[in-house]
């Protein structure tokens, strides 16, 4: 949706693919699968993150990039 605003997720903002922010396609897409998942993470921990969450964190978000990934494989 070129010309689209970006849309604001838990104070961060994710562009549309095709702004000119300098990535792929898929870096745009991994982007804001890992931004949707810290979001939801947050929201889990009541926006805060201990050290010792930090691995289920970790974890969570390669899961999220997996799945981008499964879908162009």
């Amino acid at each position: 949706m070129a010309g689209a605003p970006p849309a604001i997720l838990g104070g961060w903002t994710t562009r549309t693919v095709g702004d000119p922010d300098g990535l792929t396609p898929l870096q745009a897409e991994i982007r804001d699968a890992v931004a949707r998942e810290l979001h939801a993470q947050f929201a889990l921990r009541a926006d805060r993150l201990d050290l010792a969450d930090l691995p289920e964190v970790a974890y969570q978000i390669t899961r999220r990039v997996d799945e981008v990934l499964s879908r162009i494989s």
